[in-house]
């Protein structure tokens, strides 16, 4: 009876530890970019058409890469077209303004209660992780009226240069989103 004990409980460790490190690794591959929105000040019954897309910082390219800065211009007027938007530099309705920032950060990661390996190597400790937060900021200006009528924050992870290309297009996706659910709403 031991045995068989024994070999369940061997069993079912192993089974258990499979699954929490399928978990770990698909919500590290996953890390969600946030999206924030600070203001949200439509005029009513305003159609925008057109749009132009415009650096905050001029000389300072997204990321200080311009690689990541040509390919967030990109998203953008392929996000605005999908939507109905015509780009427009010379009289646009719409003015999108970017800005991006990287702050380095830490976080304490602390052991899982059930961990069954500490007896081998000691009682498990909490260990401090530094990484990189992402953050891309976009304004939508409404120039006749001289005023943003819209500011997002998509905030994430980013540790690797492949690491933000993905996380600006899911950022530039989620901040188009919310976008076109405030305008629709602001126009219903």
């Amino acid at each position: 009876m031991k045995e068989k004990y024994k070999e369940f409980k061997m069993k079912f460790n192993i089974k258990t530890l499979s699954i929490w490190g399928l978990l770990a690794i698909f919500s590290l591959a996953c890390n969600p970019v946030k999206v924030y929105t600070e203001k949200s000040d439509f005029i009513e019954a305003k159609q925008y058409h057109t749009f132009a897309i415009l650096n905050e910082v001029k000389g300072k390219p997204a990321f200080d890469s311009p690689i990541i800065e040509e390919r967030l211009q990109q998203h953008l007027v392929e996000g605005m077209e999908q939507r109905g938007f015509s780009y427009n530099a010379d009289q646009p309705d719409l003015i999108i303004r970017y800005n991006t920032d990287v702050t380095p950060n830490q976080r304490i990661i602390y052991p899982h209660p059930y961990d069954m390996w500490w007896p081998m190597w000691g009682p498990p400790t909490a260990r401090t992780q530094k990484y990189d937060q992402g953050e891309v900021i976009i304004d939508f200006i409404d120039p006749q009226a001289d005023r943003v009528i819209m500011r997002a924050t998509a905030v994430g992870t980013v540790n690797n240069p492949n690491e933000k290309q993905k996380k600006v297009k899911a950022a530039v996706e989620k901040i188009l989103k919310e976008f076109s659910t405030k305008l629709v709403s602001k126009n219903s």
